[in-house]
């Protein structure tokens, strides 16, 4: 298989997958079955449901090896679980020490001449089916149920942090005022360390020592008292956060609200966090993202039949 063909699948490159392979295959269930799905098999099942969100049934018959849905599903979620425990340490982690800090500062500065700026904060909706549990905690303001994903990322649309935990229903601040890395921030900041760093937000956070806001918007102030340019070149920075949620979404698509994950809430995070390692793997090796065409909803969806794999199950 070409290296096109290939991205286009899984949207990772041929060293990034034989990379995670390596990584997992270690801590794969092993049976002594001799029709068990191979340790391979199951990544790929996995990597290929994260970029499509397709259904499982399909998943399996993309893959030509006539998996049955259960097979599909236990892929899906062997996979998943040990790439949440192996992958975000590895592939996603703020910044702590002085030389990362500086380096993501000079980014800003010089990508969107603002100063001083760590990386910038907003809150998505991942849309999932209605829960059998609290299901009034994930309705969101726009009608539907969903996860509200807190994403802090970089200059360059790399995630330095995700939060994936909390119901639609939970007001932005509400989930940073929980969040691990305010806890960090205003640890420091109480420290006498890293103040005179922000995180940039919207209207919607909180104003507080290591987060800028723009200011509010008032008829009777003066229409030139360097505020109205605050906001635009804080708006323009920011818009990075916005670009890197809707490129995540866009490049793994079991995540999008148009898939609607059948998943209950707890394990629909878990898959939030293996797409956001994966997007930081691909952002980290610059792997080109095509948008592929759109795909029909119906459960008989047919995808086309373009891996080819040998009786070795060689993908590649």
């Amino acid at each position: 298989m070409n290296a096109g063909g290939f991205i286009e699948l899984f949207r990772l490159n041929k060293a990034s997958a034989l990379e995670i392979e390596q990584l997992l295959i270690p801590h794969l269930q092993r049976s002594r079955y001799r029709n068990a799905v191979p340790p391979r098999i199951k990544i790929f099942t996995a990597l290929r449901f994260f970029a499509t969100g397709s259904y499982q049934r399909s998943i399996g018959e993309d893959f030509n090896l006539t998996l049955s849905q259960t097979a599909v599903h236990r892929c899906i979620h062997e996979v998943t679980d040990l790439m949440n425990e192996y992958l975000p340490r590895l592939k996603m982690k703020f910044p702590q020490d002085r030389r990362s800090i500086n380096v993501n500062k000079q980014n800003f500065m010089d990508k969107f001449n603002f100063p001083c700026v760590l990386g910038c904060i907003d809150c998505t909706h991942v849309a999932i089916l209605k829960p059998d549990q609290d299901e009034h905690n994930f309705l969101n303001r726009k009608g539907y149920h969903s996860l509200n994903v807190q994403i802090i990322c970089d200059a360059i649309m790399k995630i330095l942090n995700i939060n994936a935990n909390f119901p639609g229903a939970s007001h932005d601040s509400f989930i940073w005022r929980q969040s691990q890395v305010r806890n960090f921030l205003l640890e420091k900041y109480n420290n006498g360390e890293m103040r005179g760093t922000w995180l940039l937000g919207d209207s919607g956070d909180p104003l507080e020592p290591f987060i800028m806001v723009p200011f509010h918007e008032n008829a009777q102030q003066p229409q030139n008292d360097g505020r109205e340019n605050f906001n635009r070149s804080l708006r323009q920075a920011r818009r990075i956060i916005e670009k890197c949620s809707g490129l995540l979404k866009m490049r793994f698509r079991s995540i999008m609200q148009e898939r609607r994950a059948r998943y209950d809430p707890h394990f629909m995070g878990k898959i939030v966090n293996c797409c956001a390692c994966l997007h930081n793997i691909c952002v980290e090796r610059n792997i080109p993202f095509n948008e592929p065409q759109p795909f029909p909803p119906a459960p008989d969806e047919n995808i086309p039949q373009n891996v080819n794999i040998d009786n070795n199950h060689n993908m590649f």
